[in-house]
């Protein structure tokens, strides 16, 4: 499934974006919920990886996006794993794990010769971890915030009843 993602890429690698950034993240993250729970994807050579790698690093989107989609099977999942986190969402938790693999391609060194999905791995799974902990814990609100939040939960689901989609 060939995927574009939203702004995660900038400033985590050097390309300026994954082609197709203009995308409504609906289109993509759609696209998530239909991963299997369980790697049935071709795995790339240790060369691949490492080609793949240095041309993201160069900047070249077409590679960054390559890199996404070569490895996205193996990031959803690892987000399955993280499935009953209370208030975490599956697609999250991939918009996270890509994040992670983009910083972990810009951290890889090639030279070393540890496979990248080795190398990338460690990083999905702690910005997931990250996530996790940032979205898992208890946040006090006011009384006016409570009745703000009921508000505003109150109009996203009459447009959505009324519309049918997401506003």
């Amino acid at each position: 499934t060939a995927l574009t993602a939203t702004s995660s890429c900038v400033g985590r690698c050097r390309c300026s974006g994954f082609p197709g950034a203009g995308e409504r993240p609906t289109d993509w993250m759609a696209a998530v919920d239909r991963l299997p729970l369980v790697s049935t994807a071709v795995r790339l050579t240790a060369a691949q990886e490492r080609d793949l790698v240095i041309a993201t690093e160069a900047g070249d989107p077409r590679a960054c996006q390559e890199l996404v989609d070569a490895f996205l099977p193996q990031i959803a999942v690892l987000a399955g794993a993280y499935r009953h986190s209370p208030g975490v969402d599956r697609r999250e938790m991939v918009q996270e794990g890509v994040a992670g693999l983009l910083l972990a391609a810009r951290r890889f060194d090639p030279s070393l010769g540890t496979p990248f999905w080795g190398y990338a791995s460690f990083w999905v799974r702690k910005a997931m971890q990250e996530l996790v902990a940032e979205l898992a814990r208890p946040v006090s609100l006011s009384d006016r915030a409570v009745r703000q939040l009921a508000t505003v939960r109150t109009a996203r689901s009459d447009h959505l009843g009324q519309r049918g989609v997401e506003p």
